[in-house]
C-alpha cells in the first residue's frame, strides 16, 4: 500500500509554556563548521538529558490519510544527533510520541461526545495516548557525537482512530527520567520529524 508523509518541522513545532511547568527544548539556528559559501544553518531542538521537554505540532489531517491495517502502519520519524561523547557505545536515548485529536463539527464526521473543548485540550488525560521508543548509540566506541540517527515510533496505535479532517496536536519529549533506559550523556538534537501513514 502506498505511504505518504507529513513533515513536521522542528522550525514550526509549537513550543510549550515554561512558566506553567512544562519545560521547553532549546530550539537553536546552528552553523556547520565548514567555512565554504553558503555555510550552511540547521534548525535543532536539543533535548535535555535531565528534564521533560516538549514540543508540539498542530494540523488538519489531510483527505488521503487511511487507517493502518495488517501490512501497514503509522510511525513517526525523528532524526537526532548527540552534542556529546558517549562513555561507550551502549548508552540508549528514548523518545516519547503522544497524540490529542479532535473532529470538529460540522464535517462529514461527528464528534461522539462534548470533551473536545478547544480550551481544555490535554495530553495527558484519556482522550490521548502516548508510545515510547529507545535506540542504542552504537555508531562507535564510544559513541561519538554529531552522528545522525533515526529512531521509529510506531503510532499505529494513536491514530488509528483518526480521521481524514481531524484536528490534531502531536507532541513529542525525551524520555530522561526514571524509570527510564534513557541513559545518554547530554543534549539529544533533533533535526527532522515526519509522520508517516498510509493513503488511500
Amino acid at each position: 500500500m502506498a505511504t505518504t508523509e507529513i513533515a513536521l518541522p522542528v522550525r514550526s513545532a509549537t513550543l510549550t509554556d515554561d512558566s506553567a511547568g512544562s519545560a521547553i527544548p532549546e530550539i537553536v539556528r546552528e552553523m556547520t563548521t565548514a567555512a565554504t559559501d553558503p555555510q550552511l544553518a540547521q534548525f535543532v531542538a536539543r533535548f535535555d538529558d535531565t528534564t521533560n521537554e516538549y514540543l508540539f505540532w498542530q494540523f488538519r489531517l489531510p483527505g488521503n490519510y487511511k487507517d493502518c491495517d495488517e501490512s501497514t502502519g503509522h510511525y513517526l520519524h525523528v532524526l537526532f544527533y548527540m552534542a556529546s561523547d558517549q562513555t561507550d557505545n551502549t548508552k540508549k536515548v528514548g523518545f516519547t510520541a503522544s497524540v490529542v485529536k479532535v473532529t470538529p463539527r460540522g464535517g462529514g464526521g461527528s464528534p461522539a461526545g462534548d470533551d473536545d473543548e478547544m480550551t481544555s485540550l490535554d495530553l495527558t488525560n484519556d482522550s490521548a495516548d502516548t508510545v515510547t521508543e529507545y535506540i542504542t548509540l552504537d555508531h562507535a566506541n564510544p559513541a561519538t557525537n554529531d552522528r545522525l540517527y533515526t529512531i521509529v515510533l510506531d503510532m499505529s496505535d494513536l491514530w488509528n482512530d483518526l480521521t481524514a479532517g481531524d484536528y490534531v496536536i502531536a507532541g513529542l519529549r525525551r524520555q530522561p527520567e526514571a524509570p527510564t533506559l534513557d541513559d545518554a550523556v547530554g543534549d539529544a538534537c533533533v533535526v527532522a520529524v515526519s509522520f508517516e501513514y498510509p493513503v488511500g
